[in-house]
């Protein structure tokens, strides 16, 4: 079978190139969709055009029309809890378009189980639904050192702060603390101290960090990433150089040993709940997709193999800066070390 087989690559939103006409596509009975939680709602615009309708029906309606009697299936590869990009539709997106269009699926529980999926009942029992019970990759490669640091991370996004201080304890048991600081300088020190030889560093942030700019960290400055990955520490372009920040966008699917993530004002912890703000030319003002914001924190916060430290500004005490108000900040670091994240030690 594999001799007789053809392959092609593309991008998901070229293979619907001419969609809104009845052409039929040519790229296969078997279609294999990487990252396919991130299928685009209905108006957004691809390749310049308004999508439709969601982007997930769309596929569907192009695999019906070129195969009408039948034979043609779609793999989807499903990232959880990795909904970056505002218009992403995530696992519920398939679902629904499953149910409009008529086709079977297969999932597994672990899927079923995500917190986006609201309807749960509806889906295990669903009648077109068979039991998917390989497939799911239940242990991360990334943090190959200690498994649990994802763990950790959605416990403290799901602000179970309970639940995060057991795990951080089982982590420093195993020499794997997560270390948090109000000082970049030391966080630099730390990172530059642990990470010797051919180990890479780097600082991330989140996209929305628009005030780490007094911090001399510009978030909407997209070095090349390559360069950044690859480039020795004697490069000044190097991640290793920890002088320029990568956002969730550029880092996704890539990894580091050591890592500072820089946490702005853009999440913060308040009255019991994380909040995601975004600026608005001289303020912040509330975005209400939150879990977009903190989907993106779960990503920077997951990119280190060996050793990770979280930098939370002071603010300005000052008060001359209504954006960096220290208030904004203290909520997250007292949180942080609610969780299990240790105080670092003053380097210098």
């Amino acid at each position: 079978m594999t001799s007789a087989s053809t392959y092609k690559l593309v991008k998901a939103h070229r293979f619907l190139g001419n969609r809104g006409t009845n052409h039929q596509q040519s790229d296969g009975r078997v279609i294999i969709f990487d990252e396919a939680q991130r299928t685009y709602e209905k108006g957004r615009v691809v390749l310049r055009e308004k999508l439709r309708d969601h982007e997930a029906d769309l596929i569907l309606e192009a695999q019906r029309r070129s195969f009408p009697s039948g034979g043609s299936v779609i793999v989807a590869l499903v990232g959880h809890n990795q909904a970056i990009n505002r218009g992403e539709m995530g696992i519920r997106a398939w679902l629904e378009a499953i149910d409009r269009k008529g086709w079977s699926f297969s999932i597994g529980r672990e899927t079923l189980a995500l917190s986006e999926i609201t309807d749960r009942s509806k889906w295990e029992n669903h009648p077109a639904r068979s039991i998917l019970e390989t497939g799911h990759l239940s242990y991360s490669m990334r943090y190959y050192r200690n498994e649990k640091l994802e763990q950790w991370v959605d416990a403290v996004l799901s602000s179970n702060a309970k639940a995060a201080t057991v795990i951080a304890s089982e982590m420093r048991d195993k020499g794997h603390a997560v270390w948090v600081t109000r000082s970049l300088a030391d966080a630099k020190e730390w990172t530059r101290h642990q990470c010797a030889g051919v180990l890479r560093s780097g600082i991330i942030a989140s996209g929305q960090a628009k005030r780490l700019a007094a911090e001399g960290l510009f978030v909407d400055f997209k070095p090349d990433i390559a360069t950044w990955m690859l480039a020795p520490t004697n490069d000044i372009r190097s991640s290793n150089a920890l002088e320029v920040v990568q956002n969730q966008y550029q880092v996704q699917g890539l990894e580091l040993d050591f890592c500072i993530v820089c946490w702005d004002a853009d999440l913060r912890y308040e009255k019991d709940r994380w909040r995601a703000y975004k600026i608005n030319g001289s303020r912040w003002s509330n975005d209400t997709l939150c879990d977009v914001a903190k989907n993106g924190y779960r990503v920077i916060l997951t990119r280190a193999r060996k050793g990770l430290v979280i930098f939370v500004p002071v603010g300005d005490e000052s008060r001359n800066d209504p954006t960096r108000d220290p208030v904004f900040y203290n909520g997250t670091f007292h949180f942080l070390r609610e969780c299990g994240a240790c105080a670092l030690p003053k380097m210098s």
